[in-house]
């Protein structure tokens, strides 16, 4: 293992797994932040938080609404997520990394990616 890798392993501060969403476009996620509505892809998931892509820069704390359908098209949840870390992602995106405030139960989570 490269003193990279031990390092990345080493920050790792997620209680759950993340699942890495290959085509954000099967989890479609509509997000709120202030008066502003946007559509972004997700990056990734977990029962306790979300990696989503914003074309603009979001502050640290920030609470944001998201609102996810699941694959099928035929449930969705309302969540609120607090920012926990913004990291660029070319010139005018940025992964968002954030916790819900109230994690899904692990029901709840199978539902939406299944």
């Amino acid at each position: 293992m490269s003193a990279g890798e031990a390092s990345i392993i080493a920050t790792e501060r997620r209680a759950r797994p993340r699942r890495t969403c290959v085509d954000p476009l099967l989890l479609p996620v509509k997000a709120s932040v202030g008066n502003d509505l946007c559509s972004a892809p997700v990056r990734d998931i977990s029962v306790g938080g979300i990696g989503i892509v914003f074309d603009r820069r979001v502050d640290l704390g920030t609470l944001v609404a998201i609102e996810v359908l699941n694959k099928r098209q035929n449930f969705w949840h309302l969540k609120l997520l607090r920012v926990v870390h913004v990291t660029p992602q070319g010139a005018e995106s940025w992964i968002i990394g954030s916790a819900f405030l109230k994690q899904f139960t692990d029901d709840e989570f199978q539902e939406l990616i299944d």
